[in-house]
């Protein structure tokens, strides 16, 4: 490990989130660009953030992937913290579809499964993501071949647990739109929660809509969360695949038992669509 940043160039800031920000920097040994990632000064004073930092690092060494953004270094300098991890060029899948508002099936699938395969393999490797939405996954710019051979990365797992890691009463952390009614409920979550985001995130991609929409309190969100189903797909857009529908119900059941219990289940069913 390095201490201190003397080896990256600092570039512009390229993103925020609600406990650090992220920088383009350019690793000055070989001149690749690198993001760095920063907790807050505020963040890193909190324990519970701090260690959970910390424990994201720790993490990302069970992960090696092609679907997964690598983790190339970890620096403490004094009171400050940062996460080094490789610098992926393109877009959030919230981006990508809003540029690309009309693609087929073939090519959601084709983008999904690589997010279904990334979190399976996480999955193997005992590790949870818990934070999975559209601004946590980025896929590639690739202009050479009109977009044809896109690679999905995940990132962020800031919030990541290890199956065998106790998390119930933990504060609560994560994009509440996208957890699962076990996580609202603070109670015990596992893969199956994973499972649950990845519903939430499908429905949001092919209805470029957020479920429960016009929905106008915390408050109010977490209870349709933990009691409403989502709405059906066709009274967004009744030209929609209805192999879609039935497959976001499944996924994002209130019980983790009605739910898929893998991705490759998952992916299973999504592929019905291409047959």
């Amino acid at each position: 490990m390095v201490s201190g940043l003397s080896y990256y160039r600092i570039g512009k800031k390229i993103g925020a989130g609600g406990t650090g920000e992220v920088y383009f920097a350019v690793d000055t040994r070989d001149e690749e660009p690198v993001a760095i990632k920063k907790l807050f000064i505020k963040s890193a004073q909190n324990e519970f953030i701090r260690k959970k930092f910390i424990q994201e690092a720790n993490l990302y060494l069970y992960l090696d992937h092609p679907n997964i953004a690598e983790l190339l270094d970890f620096i403490i300098d004094e009171d400050a913290y940062y996460l080094v991890t490789e610098y992926i060029p393109g877009f959030t899948l919230n981006e990508y579809f809003s540029k690309n508002p009309y693609i087929p099936d073939e090519k959601i699938i084709e983008i999904f499964m690589q997010v279904l395969v990334a979190i399976g393999y996480a999955h193997k490797q005992k590790v949870i993501h818990l934070d999975i939405k559209p601004s946590n996954i980025m896929i590639t710019q690739n202009i050479t071949d009109n977009d044809k051979h896109n690679i999905v990365k995940i990132i962020d797992f800031g919030i990541a647990s290890t199956i065998d890691e106790d998390k119930t009463n933990e504060q609560f952390v994560g994009t509440p739109l996208y957890m699962s009614p076990e996580q609202i409920e603070q109670k015990s979550a596992d893969h199956r929660s994973d499972i649950y985001s990845l519903g939430i995130t499908l429905f949001q991609l092919i209805t470029k809509q957020i479920p429960y929409y016009g929905t106008t309190t915390l408050e109010a969100l977490m209870y349709k969360i933990i009691n409403e189903p989502l709405p059906h797909i066709h009274s967004i857009d009744n030209t929609l695949n209805p192999i879609y529908d039935k497959i976001i119900k499944k996924a994002t059941s209130k019980n983790p038992f009605d739910r898929f219990q893998s991705t490759e289940e998952f992916l299973g069913e999504l592929m019905q669509i291409l047959n």
